[in-house]
């Protein structure tokens, strides 16, 4: 195991052996963090030290290897009204506010319902996941539009004054196992066909910037304001606690500044 898959081992046990306890309705998150997190959960149900779990899983892939431990599993209209904790990874962490990035996965929009509708969200990350002065650096953004006329959108997400003004580009996400398309104008032209579908059936633009973004709430404002935009990846004021696991098997404890 690399160093960087031990980090992320070490943070999504310790965020189950820490905040996870018999009898919890919980959520599971989506990621190569969160995947630990759920076989955390796994080994300590089968163990006998976790019983009476409910969970709620962010997506197909997530369902699937919960199922494959033996986890039960609920949506959330099987929760008569919020689960206890979610535990998710996270592409992006901006301190202090903690405001973050997340959906290069492409489980945005289930992982912030349920994100959402958790007394308490926990962000496990290892270190390469900590930016400064604004979110973009590491990747994209990602933003699930519905496939209606989902060229139209991205033209539109393209135009908006806060994309534009931090060197954004907008791209459909290809689909794995895609051929290359033509360039067009210096980006690929990805065919609807050749275009990631999430699990609730819609498509991904990713925003890459040239300038990192320090105003969340105002970018993550205006997307929304576009019609045909379903969520964005900005989870903003929603994390209650960031872990962040490193190498060496440690583990620092970040709390959220906010207004």
């Amino acid at each position: 195991m690399n160093p960087q898959d031990k980090a992320k081992q070490a943070v999504g046990y310790f965020a189950v052996d820490t905040y996870v306890r018999s009898g919890m309705k919980v959520g599971l998150g989506t990621g190569t963090t969160a995947k630990f997190v759920v076989e955390r959960i796994g080994q300590r149900m089968q163990e006998g030290s976790l019983k009476d779990l409910l969970c709620v899983p962010t997506s197909e892939a997530t369902r699937k290897q919960a199922e494959s431990l033996g986890i039960p599993l609920t949506t959330l209209d099987g929760i008569a009204d919020c689960l206890d904790v979610a535990i998710d990874g996270a592409d992006e962490i901006l301190p202090p506010t903690l405001g973050l990035v997340k959906g290069r996965g492409g489980a945005l929009l289930r992982e912030k319902m349920i994100a959402a509708a958790a007394k308490t969200f926990i962000v496990a990350a290892d270190e390469t996941k900590l930016v400064s002065n604004g979110i973009g650096s590491t990747g994209a953004l990602p933003v699930e539009v519905v496939v209606f006329s989902g060229s139209h959108t991205k033209r539109l997400l393209s135009a908006l004054p806060s994309v534009k003004r931090h060197g954004g580009r907008a791209e459909f996400r290809k689909r794995a196992g895609a051929a290359t398309g033509e360039k067009n104008g210096g980006q690929e032209d990805i065919r609807e066909e050749d275009r990631f579908v999430t699990d609730n059936g819609n498509y991904i633009v990713d925003l890459y910037f040239t300038e990192t973004v320090p105003d969340l709430h105002e970018m993550d404002k205006e997307l929304k304001s576009i019609p045909g935009v379903v969520e964005t990846g900005f989870f903003l004021d929603l994390a209650s606690v960031c872990l962040i696991g490193k190498a060496d098997g440690s583990v620092a404890t970040l709390t959220a500044e906010r207004k």
